[in-house]
């Protein structure tokens, strides 16, 4: 009697649920992460490659091969679409064993769903077992695996996502979800017709070397522009409202400027400071490598000279022109210079097209043999180099870590510091200036001793990415750390600004 009680609940309960839809014998299904397109994804350095790590070896971790995975580069980001109907998904992660050959790495892997945080691995580092993820993800409508860089830059961080699986049910596979780009619109407010002097009131050179500073000013054309109280050196053009010269002695001169046109006037108070210190407000310009890549050309640079004019942009204080990656000859003249390659006529008369409309023009190269493009780097030869970039009338060097990483002995801050102190002793000798960007990626907090380096900048963090989550892990969470260390003449750079589409072309 109670068995047949039993039962008649149970096929009452079972009419009940199935009349509703809560129970449901939907097949379940699965699907590989490498299965996905994952071509479009954005990384660190590289792109994601399937079945192989960033070498084109095979995966492993720890001494354990994997036939099925993918091998990535903080900071990346993976979002997956998951339509509601996915049930769990499981993974191993870890740093690649390739990495093991190197000093450095470590990561954090971390799974959202939607915007909570279903999973945050310890932080990892090479020759350390794979850590297993099984979690469930119902009710979700997105996935997203982030490789992050654990906050200490991001060299050597290559991690694995091995037998990485969802499973799900329906019609609706899950599948990896790349954003619409948006319409493009400016926020920028209208300009105001009358004269008005923009952009920090404050520029440095060093006693002896050559002084350019453009006025930036926009307003109603014609402007007249008066300059009083120069330092004996100086003079103004008042065609170009450039001031250039050299000034022999140290020390801070307070510089008059006034403008006026048809709609009204104004005046400014400009500091010109002569001493030791460059970049007492933080550089201000254009770096290549997010437009461009290894693309780039005298062409492209000529032309964005060109578009600092036409848009506006100088006229704001944005000020440098730098040159990626990209631009070097495979070989090196028979006097060891440098030289650049077919994509380049004369970077020296480049240089001087840039001065001529009071901008300046930055160059790239690495402490190691090799820069991150495999071109040739400044290992052995940092004297000769600072000396040839001065002769083109290079203003802004960006030296990237890169192959530095097969020298380095060690992880002692003095190991660290080692390059970038060699080729700023350098830089301090020449009769030019040359803002000094230490690019490391904020390998053993780069920000405490950046200065005694001899950096005007250097890079917090590893590359960014076109995300909100990397642009707020950079933006925010990481220089509520470093900016206590930033001040004048010595700049936290949390990686280029972002504008628009990105266009390069990733290196393999």
């Amino acid at each position: 009697m109670d068995r047949q009680i039993s039962m008649k609940r149970f096929l009452i309960i079972f009419t009940i649920l199935t009349h509703f839809g809560t129970l449901s014998f939907a097949q379940i299904d699965t699907v590989f992460l490498t299965a996905m397109d994952l071509s479009k994804v954005q990384q660190g350095w590289s792109t994601v490659h399937i079945n192989t790590n960033l070498l084109d070896e095979p995966l492993s971790i720890n001494k354990q091969r994997f036939e099925n995975g993918i091998c990535t580069h903080a900071y990346s980001e993976i979002e997956i679409q998951l339509h509601r109907n996915a049930n769990r998904f499981t993974s191993l992660v870890g740093i690649d064993d390739h990495v093991a050959k190197g000093k450095h790495s470590s990561i954090y892997f971390m799974v959202l769903g939607d915007k909570d945080t279903l999973f945050c691995s310890k932080k990892m580092h090479a020759n350390e077992p794979p850590v297993s993820i099984d979690i469930s993800i119902v009710g979700y409508k997105k996935l997203t695996l982030i490789t992050h860089d654990a906050y200490d830059g991001s060299n050597q961080d290559h991690g694995d996502w091995v037998n990485a699986i969802i499973t799900y049910s329906g019609n609706q596979k899950p599948d990896v979800f790349y954003h619409t780009p948006e319409p493009f619109y400016l926020q920028t407010p209208s300009l105001s017709e009358v004269p008005q002097i923009n952009g920090a009131m404050v520029s440095a050179a060093r006693a002896g070397s050559p002084y350019l500073f453009r006025i930036p000013i926009t307003g109603i054309q014609p402007i007249k522009v008066t300059v009083s109280r120069l330092p004996y050196g100086l003079h103004f053009d008042s065609k170009t409202n450039i001031i250039s010269g050299t000034v022999a002695k140290i020390g801070t001169y307070k510089v008059s400027i006034k403008a006026a046109n048809s709609k009204g006037k104004t005046s400014a108070n400009h500091r010109i400071v002569i001493g030791n210190k460059l970049a007492l407000s933080p550089p201000m310009g254009w770096n290549s490598w997010n437009a461009w890549g290894m693309r780039i050309s005298e062409e492209k640079v000529r032309q964005t000279i060109d578009a600092f004019e036409k848009f506006g942009l100088a006229n704001h204080g944005w000020t440098y022109i730098n040159i990626d990656d990209g631009w070097q000859a495979e070989t090196r003249n028979a006097d060891s210079t440098l030289k650049w390659n077919s994509k380049f006529t004369d970077i020296k008369l480049l240089a001087d097209y840039a001065h001529a409309k009071g901008l300046k023009l930055g160059i790239y190269s690495s402490p190691g043999e090799y820069t991150c493009g495999k071109e040739i780097g400044s290992l052995n030869y940092e004297k000769v180099d600072s000396k040839t970039w001065a002769n083109w009338g290079v203003d802004y060097l960006k030296y990237d870590w890169c192959s530095y990483e097969k020298v380095i002995s060690g992880n002692s801050r003095a190991e660290y510091m080692k390059p970038y102190l060699k080729m700023s002793n350098e830089l301090k000798s020449l009769n030019r200036d040359v803002v000094f960007g230490i690019c490391q990626y904020g390998m053993d907090n780069v920000w405490e001793w950046g200065p005694q380096a001899g950096g005007s900048t250097w890079r917090t963090t590893n590359d960014i990415i076109d995300t909100w989550f990397s642009m707020k892990t950079i933006g925010f969470e990481r220089h509520n750390i470093t900016h206590p260390y930033a001040g004048p003449g010595a700049w936290n750079d949390p990686d280029m600004l972002l504008a628009g589409e990105q266009t390069y072309t990733l290196l393999v």
